[in-house]
């Protein structure tokens, strides 16, 4: 029997995924072999070309304090205006670039676009002006819009909904560590300042470049594209890889692109719930990775000794996200560890709010709390969305709807921290302290939504659908001569979860309000994914019916489009008896 509790729905997981009793026709030895093996393969080419895209991205931050403003007559707001303009093409490139790599194998796609933003980042270190500078920008915010997205959903194609925050906390790690490593890399370079004539801000981005290039093109090599081709495995371990990721996610859809596919899509405002959430929580952790070399250098230590400083941080935040990751697959939560972490950043900003009243290590400390906090957060949101997205197209869509609207957060972060406010920066501070916590409502909002009276008003319009649909069923298959035997199926699954749903109504009906606790909301949050899942079928089955003809009078035409359909029909006959599974089982745990 098919136990599996949480199918479709929006930015939320199953806290109770259960894999072996969707995994129970696999050979667990051959199994765990093909995991072993993604991981060898995917995991660490994709941490390696996060970490060159981030130091890339944050360099600037390194660059900065070592003569990146004197050099290029830069005043005023400058740099602030610098970090913004990558934004704009970072954003509005990401979905076309998503969609794009539908189309194009990843190696080729990822590799193209690092080549070329990796050229760019050299062109800054040789440009004269800062007109010059700003375009290199717009180029590299340009070239890497497509990649990030492109990452988060290549991961999930490869990996079940239970096994994918880890493998992304392991690859969203490399951005927290470009944190650490780009600093100790700008260390090592200021001290070839005047070499070539070059100053050492020059030498960062030249040095830093070239690197991307050359690993560019390196990982054309190195990276697997989908896991129908993926040429690490051999045919036996292909077959079960696709296999499994079927059974983890057969009851999604949207795997082709059409109106009807797009509709369902942008209507649905889980999407934009990830997008304000994923906003609020990057405004703090780029916030974080530009300014925090600035911050460290006010604290009154020179150049060098602030870019050692900025180490440790990132190295701290690393562990933290690591940690986070663990224990949220383990237990299979995400929402308390996102209000945990931005519980650590809004602590970290009160202090720096405060920082005239407090010593340079409660300040130091501070930064520890807002970098750490950020990147828990950060990743298991990502996750959280793409983890029940349903269907390839709306995968990859709202992966990369959820990263680049949400990197507005990165524009707001990049005008906050205004020179002439510096050491304290009031309005930096201020905005950013409660755009965690404010946009952290949103995951409240999601368990707040997870009441009895919402769940009664899905199964009252189940029933309504679920009688509607047997009743023509039934007329159909009691009445019509040589009535094909899958329309009798379908009249006896569709009674039975419509009987199913009408236990779980008498249930729901009786709880004055939500049982308190966290076990309850996890529970009502299975009977709200499964009750989408139930939700999807029947208008999946409801477009089926309206193309077949059921009347009393079938001719051979109608019996020809039965024959047509018979595979559709047999995957809806399937489905709907994994729906009355997981609502036999949940009511039977509900009524302990």
């Amino acid at each position: 029997m098919s136990d599996k509790l949480n199918e479709v729905g929006g930015p939320r997981i199953s806290q109770d995924e259960n894999p072996k009793s969707e995994q129970q026709a696999f050979d667990p030895i051959l199994e765990k072999r093909v995991i072993r093996k993604v991981d060898r393969n995917l995991v660490p080419i994709l941490f390696l070309l996060f970490l060159c895209a981030f130091i890339d991205r944050i360099n600037i931050g390194n660059a900065r304090i070592q003569g990146l403003e004197a050099d290029l007559n830069m005043s005023g707001e400058d740099y602030n205006i610098a970090l913004f303009t990558f934004f704009i093409l970072y954003i509005l490139l990401e979905v076309p670039c998503n969609i794009l790599l539908k189309n194009m194998r990843p190696s080729l796609f990822l590799s193209a676009i690092m080549t070329g933003w990796g050229i760019v980042t050299i062109c800054q270190g040789l440009t004269q002006s800062f007109a010059g500078l700003i375009v290199c920008r717009v180029i590299i915010g340009g070239l890497e819009a497509g990649f990030f997205p492109a990452c988060v959903y290549l991961l999930s194609m490869y990996y079940c909904r239970h096994e994918l925050q880890w493998r992304f906390n392991l690859f969203f790690s490399a951005s927290i560590v470009a944190g650490a490593f780009s600093g100790l890399l700008a260390y090592a370079i200021a001290h070839m300042d005047g070499i070539a004539g070059y100053g050492g801000w020059r030498w960062i981005f030249i040095i830093e470049g070239a690197a991307t290039v050359v690993i560019a093109i390196w990982s054309y090599w190195m990276i697997p594209d989908w896991p129908e081709t993926a040429k690490f495995l051999n045919d036996e371990e292909r077959a079960l890889l696709v296999d499994r990721l079927a059974a983890d996610k057969k009851d999604t859809h949207m795997n082709t692109w059409d109106k009807r596919t797009a509709k369902r899509i942008f209507s649905d405002i889980k999407i934009y719930l990830g997008i304000l959430m994923y906003m609020g929580i990057v405004t703090t952790s780029y916030s974080g990775s530009f300014f925090t070399p600035t911050i460290l250098k006010q604290l009154g230590w020179t150049s060098i000794r602030a870019q050692i400083m900025s180490i440790p941080i990132f190295i701290f935040a690393t562990v933290c996200a690591l940690v986070a990751a663990i224990a949220s697959d383990k237990t299979k939560h995400r929402s308390g560890f996102i209000l945990g972490g931005c519980l650590f950043t809004t602590v970290g900003y009160v202090i720096l709010l405060n920082m005239m009243s407090v010593s340079v290590g409660i300040r130091y400390m501070a930064l520890f709390f807002i970098v750490a906090g950020g990147y828990i957060a950060q990743p298991i949101v990502l996750v959280w969305v793409s983890n029940n997205m349903a269907g390839h197209y709306k995968l990859g869509v709202a992966s990369a709807m959820q990263v680049g609207f949400g990197n507005i957060g990165g524009i707001i972060a990049s005008n906050i921290f205004v020179t002439t406010q510096a050491p304290t920066y009031p309005l930096g501070f201020g905005l950013v302290h409660p755009t965690s916590p404010f946009f952290s409502i949103f995951v409240i909002a999601e368990f707040a939504a997870m009441d009895p009276l919402s769940v009664s008003a899905s199964v009252v319009g189940l029933l309504g659908a679920g009688a509607q649909i047997t009743s023509c069923l039934w007329t159909f298959a009691a009445n019509a001569r040589d009535a094909p035997q899958l329309a009798r199926h379908l009249v006896v699954e569709v009674a039975d979860i419509t009987a199913a749903l009408g236990s779980l109504q008498v249930y729901v009906c009786g709880q004055a309000q939500a049982p308190g606790g966290r076990g309850a909301l996890i529970l009502l949050e299975h009977v709200l994914t499964t009750l989408t899942g139930c939700v999807t079928t029947f208008s999946d089955l409801q477009s089926l019916m309206d193309q077949l003809n059921l009347s009393p009078d079938m001719g051979t035409i109608d019996k020809m489009k039965w024959a047509r359909q018979e595979s559709n029909i047999t995957a809806i006959v399937q489905r709907l008896q994994n729906h009355k599974s997981s609502l036999t089982l949940m009511l039977t745990v509900l009524q302990w």
